[in-house]
């Protein structure tokens, strides 16, 4: 393992791999990539960086898959404008903020991926058509699933267990869907929904709540079908009285 007083590794030429590498103490992040296209961070280790564990900042079209990302200050995984990220496979725990963070990137892929004890998955400011597949996310210290000001994000497949907050929110988040996701033991809703419209929740199972299974507020035309909800706080479901368009709630 080696330490660094900045960057563990910074990278900016394009279709670099960054591959096998142990780093810890980072006064930054623990590997950056910037600036380029098609790099690959694979099968890394990165330990007790200052801010993020891997930050894939200002790129397109790359890949970071099947890393180890522990006690980072802020996110263990960051993409800061940079469309067409996948990131596959990585594990990661304890982090300060975010498990995964991305941020004005579009298309990006968010898969297989384990998070223990970090902020969970979060996505905003026009990160559109993001997949949200197949995570596990436990003893989340905020809502496991947030996306914000971004459209056309769908989580599918996803467990969540132990978390502080909401299991899924979409807040402005349009024409996304959560469907077949798996919520256990959640501080406030399971699903919750603002401020949208044209959305889906759909074959989730949710149990335990300490408030609503399944909160819609202010989002017309969603589509609610085929949730189970079990040890519900408060509601199974509720719609705001607020809204004064038609839901299909079945």
């Amino acid at each position: 393992m080696f330490e660094s007083g900045w960057f563990g590794i910074c990278v900016q030429t394009p279709s670099s791999i960054i591959r096998g590498n142990a780093m810890g103490n980072s006064s930054s992040n623990g590997i950056a990539v910037e600036n380029t296209q098609g790099c690959v961070v694979t099968e890394n280790t990165v330990v007790d960086s200052e801010t993020d564990g891997i930050a894939i900042l200002n790129s397109s079209s790359c890949m970071v898959e099947n890393n180890t990302v522990h006690r980072c200050n802020l996110s263990a995984i960051t993409v800061n404008m940079s469309d067409d990220t996948r990131i596959v496979n990585n594990s990661a725990e304890s982090s300060g903020e975010y498990g995964v963070w991305a941020w004005v990137s579009k298309n990006v892929t968010i898969k297989g991926n384990t998070l223990d004890h970090t902020g969970g998955i979060v996505l905003e400011n026009g990160s559109d058509f993001a997949s949200i597949r197949k995570n596990t996310i436990r003893n989340c210290f905020w809502s496991g699933i947030r996306v914000f000001d971004s459209l056309y994000a769908v989580a599918e497949y996803n467990t969540l267990v132990n978390i502080t907050g909401n299991g899924l929110l979409f807040d402005r988040a349009s024409h996304s869907i959560a469907r077949w996701n798996t919520f256990q033991n959640t501080g406030w809703q399971g699903l919750s929904l603002n401020n949208a419209s044209v959305c889906t929740f759909a074959w989730n199972s949710i149990d335990g709540t300490g408030d609503n299974g399944i909160l819609v507020l202010d989002s017309p035309h969603t589509r609610v079908t085929s949730n189970t909800v079990r040890g519900a706080s408060y509601n199974g479901i509720t719609v705001s009285a607020s809204l004064r368009r038609p839901h299909s709630i079945r």
